[in-house]
């Protein structure tokens, strides 16, 4: 059982290290563009936008994790 539950362990880790990956090139490309683009998890809360995004709503380092509705600096 012991070394099942390692195997897994393992296996979790090198997937986990596989998506982070994943995450981070999306990012980077998503870094280029000139359209603005934010990522939001289930509860609308941002967890990471571009430079573009920044600009354009004058996103600040302490808006992550904070709901995307309730940091639109400006509506119109």
């Amino acid at each position: 059982i012991s070394y099942d539950i390692q195997l897994l362990l393992a296996r979790h880790e090198k997937e986990k290290l596989r998506l982070h990956a994943v995450v981070h090139r999306v990012q980077e490309m998503t870094t280029a563009l000139t359209d603005a683009v934010i990522l939001v998890d289930r509860r609308s809360n941002m967890e990471w936008w571009n430079k573009a995004a920044e600009q354009l709503f004058d996103f600040r380092e302490i808006d992550q994790g904070h709901k995307l509705t309730n940091l639109i600096r400006h509506p119109k």
